[in-house]
C-alpha cells in the first residue's frame, strides 16, 4: 500500500486542504500563470502529474529558464526576459493566446534579464527586478508594457534590489516579497510596495 500521508490538494471552489493521490516529483518548475482556472505551465523540467489531466499546447518560440509570465489584458500571457544560456539574459517577450495557441513575439525588454518577476495591473504589464551581470548583478528596476501603445516605459525602481522574488497585486498595488539581493546567497525576509497612483 502506497504512502499518502504526505499528498495533498485543493478541493475546487474551495480553500481547504485535502489528501489526494501523489504525483511524480516535480524538479526545476519555470513558471505557471492561470486563467480561466486552467493551469499553464509554461516551462519545466520534469513532466507533472496529479489528478486531472495535463495536455500540451504549443511550444514557447525561445526556449529559455528563470523567465517571467503573467496574464495580461484580454486573457493573453506575457512571457518575458529568462536566460538561454548560463549568464545570458534576453529582452525576449512572447505572448501566448490561449484561445487560439498560438505566440507572437511582443515589444522587447528594455532591460535584458532573468530571475525577474512580471505582475498585472491596470491594463499594463510589470516586468520587476531580476538579474544581469553587465547591468551590475541584481536588479531593483521595474519596466511597465503598454498593450495599447505597444511599449515599454521605466518605473520607479524598487528600493532593494532583487533576483528570484516573488510578487503579487492585492488592493490595486504590488509587493515584492523576498529573493537575492546578492546573486547566490543573500535571501532576503524584507518586502516592499508600489502604489501606481503615486510611482
Amino acid at each position: 500500500m502506497r504512502d499518502q500521508s504526505n499528498d495533498i490538494s485543493v478541493s475546487p471552489g474551495s480553500s481547504k486542504l485535502t489528501t489526494g493521490l501523489s504525483p511524480r516529483p516535480v524538479r526545476q518548475v519555470g513558471l505557471l500563470a492561470v486563467i480561466s482556472a486552467v493551469i499553464y505551465a509554461i516551462a519545466f523540467a520534469t513532466p507533472l502529474s496529479a489528478q486531472g489531466s495535463w495536455k500540451s499546447k504549443a511550444p514557447l518560440p525561445t526556449a529559455r529558464y528563470a523567465l517571467a509570465a503573467v496574464e495580461g489584458p484580454g486573457g493573453l500571457i506575457y512571457t518575458m526576459g529568462g536566460t538561454t544560456c548560463f549568464y545570458c539574459p534576453t529582452n525576449t517577450v512572447e505572448v501566448y493566446s490561449p484561445s487560439t495557441n498560438t505566440w507572437t513575439t511582443g515589444a522587447p525588454l528594455p532591460t535584458p534579464r532573468y530571475a525577474l518577476a512580471a505582475a498585472s495591473l491596470a491594463g499594463l504589464i510589470y516586468a520587476i527586478g531580476g538579474y544581469n551581470v553587465g547591468y551590475g548583478g541584481p536588479l531593483a528596476t521595474v519596466e511597465a508594457f503598454s498593450q495599447s501603445t505597444n511599449t515599454w516605459s521605466t518605473k520607479a525602481s524598487m528600493t532593494t534590489v532583487r533576483l528570484g522574488l516573488a510578487v503579487v497585486v492585492a488592493n490595486g498595488r504590488i509587493y515584492a516579497i523576498g529573493g537575492d539581493a546578492g546573486g547566490g546567497g543573500a535571501p532576503l525576509s524584507s518586502a516592499e510596495m508600489y502604489d501606481p497612483a503615486t510611482n
